[in-house]
């Protein structure tokens, strides 16, 4: 017996998930490094301010600057791709 695999429309209900996945791994691999680890360990480990500041050597108020850009860039090219946010 044969089976057949559905896969969801790309113009159907999972286009918009997929593409801000897509947009999302862009977004990350055009920061710098360190700025991709501290928003990594901020957003994806939910480290504390205090905990990435001790662990890169910078102060909080660096790490609070380089989340901020970090998520101004990410709203930006959100907002170019046609997400809403």
């Amino acid at each position: 017996m044969s089976h057949e695999f559905h896969r969801p429309c790309v113009l159907g209900i999972f286009q918009q998930p997929y593409g801000q996945i897509f947009t999302f791994r862009r977004f990350l691999a055009q920061l710098p490094t360190t700025q991709r680890r501290v928003f990594l360990c901020r957003y994806w480990y939910f480290d504390s301010i205090s905990a990435i500041a001790t662990q890169f050597g910078f102060s909080e108020s660096k790490v609070k600057s380089m989340l901020h850009r970090s998520r101004k860039r990410l709203r930006d090219l959100l907002n170019k791709e046609g997400f809403t946010i």
